[in-house]
């Protein structure tokens, strides 16, 4: 990292790099490295061993996908998981659902919470929501041995390397579905279409041998990797592939005698103030692959 810029390199031929105005914070955790930065473009950045995991000014395209892409398929989410996620970015969203009655959160490592904390101003708000219940240990053991049951499990990851290592392997997914109640989803975050396209095909195809419905979507943000993020997202019953909230007339104004609207139409049009990024028609939209992905995928 040269003066005043700092570069993430996904590959090794390959890097993304901002510069910044202020060097925040610098920590060494017991499990990674910590960094917090003031840049120009992108607001507050927060980097776990040298990889980009939170800018103030984009986050919001990425924990809106991979929470209410799941959130609103589901079709009422009262108890929520979220493995990792640190920032509450992810909680943040996942408690704007007046369905919600307990949000539970396991992340392995104190020191990011603490930081994200001093830096993030939307975070001790959502942890000091009575209905969230933060847990400092390692998600891997609370998944396999709690009798806790969810709807919604997140697995708002890092990369596959050092702490999240075992969060993208089978016996973690094994024990996700065991935890999931009979309409439960999963999503996590699975890395760059571009750049990881084996490492992900590989991630659905095992998601495809434990659930009955698993599928690939996107998000875009510029400062992950290539842009385009992919999101996993499996479930034992519905298919949010085909369960985008639709945009109709408001039920008052329906004819006589209609059929209610469905629960999640309700859902997104209490959230739709609150969002920048999705939308129904982006929910729907983020299934559709580029075809290099989609056969990297389905074959």
């Amino acid at each position: 990292m040269s003066e005043n810029w700092f570069c993430e390199y996904p590959t090794p031929g390959s890097g993304f790099q901002f510069r910044y105005t202020e060097a925040l914070a610098r920590e060494r955790s017991a499990f990674q490295k910590i960094e917090v930065f003031r840049s120009e473009d992108f607001g507050i950045v927060l980097c776990l061993d040298d990889a980009v995991m939170v800018t103030e000014r984009n986050e919001f395209a990425y924990h809106e996908m991979i929470i209410h892409v799941p959130m609103l398929t589901h079709p009422n989410p009262k108890r929520v998981l979220v493995v990792g996620g640190g920032d509450a970015g992810a909680l943040r969203e996942i408690v704007k659902h007046s369905s919600v009655e307990k949000a539970v959160q396991v992340e392995i490592d104190q020191k990011v919470v603490d930081m994200c904390r001093k830096y993030y101003g939307w975070v001790n708000p959502t942890y000091d929501n009575p209905k969230v219940e933060l847990i400092i240990g390692d998600a891997i053991e609370y998944v396999k041995t709690t009798n806790e049951r969810f709807d919604v499990v997140i697995v708002d990851s890092s990369d596959p390397i050092g702490p999240a290592e075992g969060l993208f392997r089978e016996p973690f997914y094994r024990d996700v579905h065991r935890i999931l109640t009979d309409d439960g989803i999963v999503s996590s975050q699975l890395g760059s279409p571009f750049l990881h396209h084996p490492q992900i095909g590989k991630l659905i195809s095992m998601y495809r041998k434990i659930f009955p419905i698993a599928h690939l979507y996107t998000t875009y943000t510029p400062e992950y990797p290539s842009g385009m993020w992919g999101l996993g997202i499996a479930s034992k019953r519905v298919d949010p592939a085909l369960r985008a909230p639709a945009v109709f007339p408001r039920q008052s104004n329906a004819k006589k005698g209609a059929a209610p609207l469905p629960p999640n139409i309700e859902r997104y049009r209490e959230l739709a103030p609150r969002l920048k990024y999705y939308n129904p028609q982006v929910h729907t939209a983020a299934f559709i692959l580029p075809e290099y992905v989609r056969k990297s995928i389905d074959g």
